[in-house]
């Protein structure tokens, strides 16, 4: 067996070794490699597992910190340089060399429209106080409405029936009764006297030709057509509807204006038309006449009659 064989022998001559040296039975032995204390009988490091006669080397007492793999020596190096940083303009993120605002959105100036192109070239006058003429307020209208002068919304087709049910169409009977009335006040007041001047300028005579009778049925109708046309254009009822009960309303149900009573007047002085649209007033269901539906309006029952 040679010398360099790391057998039972070596490990014979070690343990008489240490057992002769007594600072080796003090200090015991050490792997070279990782520090660890030896048993004089192992074979192997219990911590690095190498074998001890692997180096051929006899096995010597080695010191509690040695320059082995598990605590190697380290040099400190220098810290790496910074590395360059990317601007924005090459593709990067790092450091911005302008301020983070956000570009105009027009570079050029001439794109730019300016808010004095569209200024009126000048305010428009305001009317002074005095100026300025109130409107008159209807009757029963309160005074702080007038400065809130708004169209009515429009109907539903439930409230337009509702205002129906409410504002019913004048039986003929009472329309008949009004109609009788205006002409005793238009025979009173235009015909007779016209008939009194006839007949002082024609003396006790009385022509009995026909001409004579169409001229006094013309002279009636023309005076009972003023005597009609001048109540409309004020917007108030002849004397025989206000006697009958009666009012002028719309459709809608809303009260009737001047020019509604202007209209069924003009309508009224045609007799062909007045006579077939009185007539077909009294064969229909709603009771109205040709002047009504032209002019969206009728007569109703006014509340103090009913």
């Amino acid at each position: 067996m040679g010398e360099k064989d790391w057998g039972s022998h070596g490990a014979g001559r070690q343990t008489a070794a240490r057992r002769a040296d007594p600072a080796l039975r003090r200090h015991g032995m050490r792997c070279r490699y990782c520090g660890a204390e030896i048993h004089p009988r192992q074979a192997r490091c219990a911590r690095c597992q190498r074998r001890l006669s692997e180096s051929g080397q006899e096995l010597r007492e080695v010191p509690n910190y040695v320059h082995g793999a598990l605590a190697p020596e380290t040099a400190p190096e220098p810290a790496p340089a910074s590395l360059r940083r990317f601007t924005v303009a090459e593709g990067g993120a790092g450091a911005r060399r302008r301020p983070a605002v956000q570009p105009p959105l027009f570079p050029s100036e001439s794109n730019i429209v300016g808010l004095e192109d569209y200024r009126p070239a000048g305010t428009p006058r305001r009317r002074s106080a005095a100026s300025r003429r109130p409107r008159p307020a209807a009757a029963g209208e309160p005074s702080w409405q007038i400065a809130f002068d708004f169209d009515a919304a429009p109907l539903t087709p439930r409230e337009l029936e509702e205002r129906r049910e409410r504002l019913r169409a004048a039986p003929l009977g009472r329309r008949a009764v009004a109609c009788v009335a205006d002409l005793a006040v238009a025979a009173a007041v235009g015909v007779l006297p016209f008939l009194i001047a006839v007949r002082g300028v024609l003396g006790a005579s009385w022509p009995a030709d026909r001409s004579m009778g169409l001229a006094l049925g013309a002279c009636c109708w023309v005076i009972l057509a003023l005597y009609h046309l001048l109540f409309a254009v004020s917007g108030r009822s002849t004397l025989g509807q206000q006697l009958a009960g009666l009012r002028l309303v719309t459709l809608e149900g809303r009260p009737g204006e001047p020019t509604h009573r202007v209209a069924r007047v003009l309508f009224y002085m045609i007799p062909p038309a007045c006579l077939m649209g009185t007539a077909w007033a009294a064969v229909t269901e709603e009771r109205f006449s040709w002047a009504d539906q032209i002019t969206r309006t009728y007569f109703a029952t006014s509340a103090r009659r009913s």
